[in-house]
């Protein structure tokens, strides 16, 4: 049996980067990474390609094989037929993968170890504007609006709601498959389905469930209180910081 070996959190980047600009290079790539890494199958078969994708053809197959060549997709053998499994780290980066690979100036500045590092006898200085930053809340996101209709009575229901089931309730309004957790992440959830004033915009939550009681600080985010600097890491426009208590306003100084 093939075992892919990798660390996932040592060249995460990397790997992002590099599915991103496969997909990004070949309609046929993309097509049969969107089709494996949708809904809750954990495989397609050559024939549900065949079924699904038009115009199949040679290069949706060849295609198919470049991806699991370069352990995007994992290929076994079933009955004699080609059967193409989801890895657990694409699964959890696909939304990324798949807004990197249709925005080629986001792409191009996607940081990652090898952009990072400077040449030797180079000193390589990066200028950045300061981003304009706009706090807005739950009531603005229009994925959300049903939100203007819940009372007070209605939130002591939520404080004794476990990350997990928020999880898996943001993921349905979004209608995306439920991420699983797993360590070193940037992000709870990732999505380019959230829709501000008309707009699908990509964007990054930050979950705490009954797990994390009292009022939410700094020091409560993360095991080392760093989930903020991590979840400002990736490429999305919107940050959520979701918890069923009180923020303290020390995070919204770091937001």
């Amino acid at each position: 049996m093939t075992q892919i070996v990798s660390n996932p959190s040592a060249d995460r980047e990397e790997k992002i980067e590099h599915a991103a600009k496969m997909l990004g290079a070949s309609s046929q790539a993309k097509a049969v990474f969107k089709l494996v890494y949708t809904g809750r199958k954990t495989f397609k078969t050559i024939d549900d390609m065949r079924n699904e994708l038009k115009p199949f053809n040679k290069k949706t197959y060849a295609a198919a094989n470049r991806l699991a060549a370069e352990n995007i997709l994992e290929k076994k053998k079933d009955k004699g037929r080609n059967v193409y499994y989801k890895i657990d780290f694409y699964t959890h980066n696909r939304d990324r993968i798949l807004l990197l690979s249709a925005n080629k100036e986001k792409l191009k500045s996607y940081p990652t170890k090898r952009k990072t590092q400077p040449s030797a006898g180079r000193t390589v200085i990066a200028l950045r504007t300061k981003p304009q930053t706009e706090q807005i809340s739950i009531d603005d996101i229009d994925s959300f609006n049903q939100v203007r209709s819940v009372g007070a009575s209605d939130i002591a229901s939520v404080k004794g709601m476990v990350e997990r089931k928020i999880n898996r309730g943001i993921s349905g309004i979004l209608k995306q498959d439920e991420k699983k957790d797993w360590g070193g992440e940037q992000n709870d959830i990732f999505s380019t389905h959230v829709r501000l004033r008309g707009k699908r915009i990509a964007s990054a939550f930050a979950l705490k469930g009954r797990g994390t009681k009292g009022v939410l600080t700094p020091g409560k985010m993360g095991k080392n209180g760093d989930q903020i600097l991590r979840l400002f890491q990736g490429t999305s426009e919107v940050y959520f910081i979701v918890h069923n208590d009180i923020v303290h306003e020390s995070i919204y100084d770091l937001l």
